[in-house]
């Protein structure tokens, strides 16, 4: 199992520290999101409504914080 810093850095495609909107669509449209045997590919809509979620600062970018924030948010 991944920890989260390995998870939220695969998506830090630049190694900036934080993760911008086109980072994850970039790392998302390659995978698809299973639960149990159900697998669907996660759409723009999806994404940009989770980023506007877990962007609590509003910089357009989330960080490891927001992205644990998020998470645990999500009840995961």
């Amino acid at each position: 199992m991944l920890s989260l810093y390995e998870v939220y850095s695969s998506l830090d495609a630049d190694g900036s520290g934080d993760v911008s909107l086109a980072e994850v669509q970039e790392r998302m449209m390659r995978q698809r999101m299973c639960v149990g045997d159900r697998c669907v590919l996660v759409d723009d809509d999806d994404l940009s409504k989770w980023m506007l979620a877990a962007d609590a600062d509003g910089d357009g970018t989330v960080s490891f914080a927001e992205f644990v924030s998020s998470y645990k948010d999500a009840g995961m």
